[in-house]
């Protein structure tokens, strides 16, 4: 019995020029697609924006520096909610940096080698947690802890917990895994004789891990960060539970009550995005200041990328 002729591949036939070009021809028409879905992305996003400004006829200060948020009457005021989604955002950053660089120092310079195993996966697990559960678990375990240690120290009930505070810590718990793992990558990369050439020196192991591994990975270490930052500034539904909802409220505030840095119940871009869009007519201002929200937060995202890919240009250029 006569076995099934076999077709050869499509490219066989061709010769090793041609093949190479066919394939730069496929590859970059599907770079370019997806070149122009981000294209499509932005200008969508931007047309939507500019009808703020066309339209309704809202001044770039009006929306940028006014401090009231409320466009069924005419106000899109988008200061405080920009504060609000800045001052989280780097809170969380700040409180989680460290940690993160610790927990990466102690499983690749400290843990033994069980231990650098089993919180490898541990990490990668609590990156792929779903942002609904940090903001649920949020809400029953650390407001009302925060509530009670403001109270406390306020000496009377004028908090509710909801704001500033239990946000930044729900992010820079989101944010950790990131940044750490980024970190572990950086510090292994760091060559081992420059750990040898330190101790060698007559440097202690804390010495030699924070003024000789850290500057050396340093750039990884940044990469890290800034890609937390990221999905700190982007992150709606954790930070919609916990971060009170209240627009028209600065983070906080100074007050003639002790500790006199009053707390309050704020909210951020992504929080008022979700809170809004529903809600909002088409054509109205509040669909068009919505979308002018969405643009600026599109915008900080890709000041953040092209941040990440400088500092990865430079770590290889370096």
């Amino acid at each position: 019995m006569r076995a099934p002729a076999v077709r050869a591949p499509a490219f066989r036939g061709l010769r090793a020029s041609q093949r190479d070009t066919v394939s730069h021809i496929i590859s970059g028409a599907l770079a370019s697609v997806v070149v122009v879905i981000i294209a499509a992305i932005f200008l969508f996003v931007a047309a939507n924006a500019y009808q703020t400004f066309v339209v309704d006829h809202q001044s770039l200060g009006q929306v940028f520096l006014g401090q009231r948020w409320n466009p069924d009457e005419g106000l899109a005021g988008a200061a405080k909610l920009i504060i609000g989604s800045v001052t989280v955002t780097l809170g969380a950053v700040a409180l989680s940096t460290p940690i993160s660089v610790g927990v990466a120092l102690f499983i690749t310079q400290i843990a033994p080698p069980w231990m650098r195993r089993a919180m490898q996966p541990v990490l990668e697990l609590f990156t792929g947690l779903p942002s609904i559960l940090y903001g649920f678990l949020g809400l029953v375990l650390l407001v009302p802890l925060v509530r009670n240690i403001e109270n406390a120290l306020a000496g009377g009930v004028f908090y509710s917990g909801v704001g500033f505070i239990p946000a930044v810590l729900v992010l820079s718990i989101m944010i950790m895994p990131t940044i750490a793992s980024l970190a572990v990558d950086a510090l292994r990369a760091v060559p081992n004789e420059v750990r040898e050439g330190s101790l060698a020196l007559g440097a202690t192991r804390w010495q030699t891990m924070w003024r000789t591994l850290v500057p050396a990975a340093a750039s990884g270490i940044l990469t890290g960060v800034i890609l937390g930052t990221g999905r700190a500034i982007g992150e709606t539904m954790a930070v919609a539970f916990v971060v009170g909802g209240n627009a028209n409220q600065w983070p906080f505030t100074l007050t003639n009550i002790y500790p006199y840095i009053g707390l309050n119940p704020t909210s951020t871009i992504t929080v008022q995005l979700l809170f809004d869009f529903q809600e909002a007519v088409p054509n109205s201002l509040n669909y068009h200041a919505i979308w002018t929200l969405a643009l600026v937060l599109l915008l900080i995202s890709l000041l953040l990328v092209a941040a990440s890919r400088a500092v990865a240009a430079r770590r290889v250029a370096g």
